[in-house]
Order: structure tokens, then sequence, then C-alpha cells
């Protein structure tokens, strides 16, 4: 791994508002209170490839807030406390847009009664 965010008070990997083309590869967030990974307002035409988001107190990954034209693709999502990946709710203008989950595995994340793990949006 490239690097290692782990047993942080809050979110692990966290792009902030408005970055455009991150590249996050090869990286291991785990045991952050909170979301693995969270896109944050605006971040676009992200690559989000061959990481592990695993057994964070939150979501593995969480998206929404005018998000778009990101790919994430090959990772592994697993072991979250509240579930493997959140698309947050967003009014129609204001959600996450073309975002594309290629080839990941997610498996074993806890969710609750009223959260859901994946919204098929492209």
């Amino acid at each position: 791994m490239k690097c290692v965010c782990e047993r942080n008070a809050g979110k692990g990997l966290h792009p902030g508002s408005g970055s455009q083309r991150p590249v996050i590869r090869e990286c291991r967030s785990a045991y952050n209170d909170d979301d693995g990974f969270f896109f944050c307002w605006r971040v676009r035409n992200a690559l989000v490839e061959l990481n592990e988001f695993t057994e964070n107190g939150g979501y593995g990954v969480s998206i929404g807030h005018k998000d778009s034209d990101n790919l994430v693709q090959k990772n592994r999502i697993a072991g979250n406390k509240k579930g493997g990946v959140l698309w947050r709710d967003e009014k129609e203008p204001m959600a996450a847009h073309n975002i594309r989950f290629l080839d990941n595995t997610i498996e074993d994340n806890t969710i609750t009664a009223h959260e859901q793990v994946v919204h098929d949006r492209n």
C-alpha cells in the first residue's frame, strides 16, 4: 500500500471540496471512527482504484453533493459498520452524477434498517 490512513478520530481519506482529478490508488483506510473514503462537495474526475476501505465506524465510501464524473474501481469495501457505499440523500440538482463503480468487492458491511448500500445512479 502506498498510503495507510488508520485509526483517525473522524473520516479516513477525504478529497476536499472542489477537488479536480484526484487519484487515490493503492491506499488503505481502516479502523477510522467515521467513513473510510468521503467524497466532499464537487469532487470531479476522480480515479479511486485498488484501495481497501475496511473496518471503519461509518461507511466504506460516501458520495454525494455535486460529485461528478468519478470512477471507483477494483477496491475492497468490507466490514464497515454503517454500510459499504452511501449515496448521500441530495435533491437532483445537488446530487452526484455520472459516478461509475466497476469491479469492486463490497462485502460483510453492516446495514441498519434505514440505510441502503448502493443506489444505482449513472
